[in-house]
């Protein structure tokens, strides 16, 4: 199935097409999508902590509303959001094919489409419900956001200096711009600013690996418990199209983990 090019990417038609239907950036978009529940509910939970807006759109028309997230169930595979108070805009919603909400909360773009909710009362309110999206898109828009890396089993990275000699240096940050990366035993003269590693191999554990050029912005010492460690700022280099969703998986990741308390 593919859409006509003249469908707005926002609206609902465009957000129910099925992965890998063939639209103009379809496959990209794919490598953003979370189609795991807690994955999903997570963000959804993030909109309501941060009481982001959410635009609505529905119907052939594009009708268009804004609402927030009051409530995620995640045992129930449902949601609860605020209703228009313009009248008439609820009745339409809940005769709706399907509808779509997008938004966006400290830098992340978020888009998803459910099917039309149903009215319902929660804490004595008159609320909005619907089940869960099966796929929820989610793009990080801040380049220069940086995730810490875990601390216990850290990322590696494994490249080949100057010199010749393969060396292993491991991950304290990410970005969707570059990486952080630290070492006890390279010394900040041993990769000095502008220095480019080809085909240096990053990896992520589970989440799998990533082989990109690096070139070295900045670099400094840091005190740390174990003594002076050489921490360098690096820039990724022509990174490829699936790159930057890899990329933005291991973001996420990280983030889950640091407020899970990993």
């Amino acid at each position: 199935m593919s859409l006509p090019t003249d469908i707005d990417p926002f609206s609902s038609e465009a957000l129910a097409a099925p992965p890998g239907d063939g639209t103009k950036d379809e496959s990209s978009m794919d490598s953003y999508r979370l189609v795991h529940p807690l994955d999903i509910c997570s963000v959804l939970a993030d909109l309501r902590r941060g009481r982001n807006p959410l635009t609505v759109r529905w119907g052939v028309g594009a009708q268009q509303a804004v609402t927030s997230v009051i409530h995620v169930d995640s045992a129930k595979q449902e949601w609860l959001f605020e209703p228009d108070r313009t009248p008439g805009v609820t009745e339409s919603l809940v005769h709706a094919k399907a509808v779509a909400f997008s938004g966006s909360a400290s830098g992340i773009r978020v888009r998803f489409v459910t099917p039309p909710p149903v009215e319902r009362k929660h804490e004595g309110a008159r609320v909005l419900a619907a089940p869960l999206p099966q796929s929820l898109i989610r793009l990080q828009m801040r380049k220069h956001f940086r995730a810490v890396a875990k601390k216990t089993n850290p990322y590696g990275c494994v490249s080949v200096l100057s010199d010749g000699h393969e060396r292993s240096l491991y991950l304290h940050d990410i970005s969707l711009g570059g990486v952080g990366l630290r070492s006890r035993d390279i010394r900040m003269d041993d990769l000095p600013i502008g220095t480019v590693l080809k085909d240096a191999l990053l990896s992520f554990g589970e989440l799998g690996s990533l082989q990109i050029g690096l070139r070295v912005m900045s670099q400094r010492e840091v005190d740390m418990s174990v003594g002076k460690v050489s921490h360098f700022g690096c820039q990724f280099i022509d990174p490829g199209r699936s790159d930057e969703p890899f990329v933005q998986r291991v973001i996420y990741h990280l983030e889950l983990l640091r407020r899970n308390g990993a």
